[in-house]
């Protein structure tokens, strides 16, 4: 399955927040964030069902990360082949689709 990978917009500026927050806090903490959130999303490019529904009213999937209180929520577009990055949510705040 050859699926792209598109962010959208509020997802972006999350994920771009996120490292620059941990920038701060550390040099380099930022970048650490940034590839591991990367493993993830080269995981669901190959396989967009390997993580498990969040949400089967959205159908939302959710990739909690490891080492950051983090989470990827996506949903997969099959017909044209899009796996649209939705959040890149911080484990304590509330999410919008809830």
């Amino acid at each position: 399955m050859n699926y792209e990978i598109e962010f959208l917009i509020p997802a972006a500026e999350e994920f771009e927040e996120a490292i620059s927050w941990y920038e701060d806090k550390k040099i380099g903490l930022g970048f650490e964030f940034a590839h591991e959130i990367e493993e993830y999303l080269s995981l669901i490019e190959n396989n967009p069902y390997l993580f498990e529904k969040h949400q089967d009213k959205y159908n939302l999937h959710k990739v909690p990360l490891v080492r950051f209180p983090y989470s990827i929520i996506y949903w997969i577009d099959d017909d044209k082949k899009i796996i649209y990055i939705d959040a890149i949510l911080h484990a304590k705040r509330k999410p919008k689709f809830e």
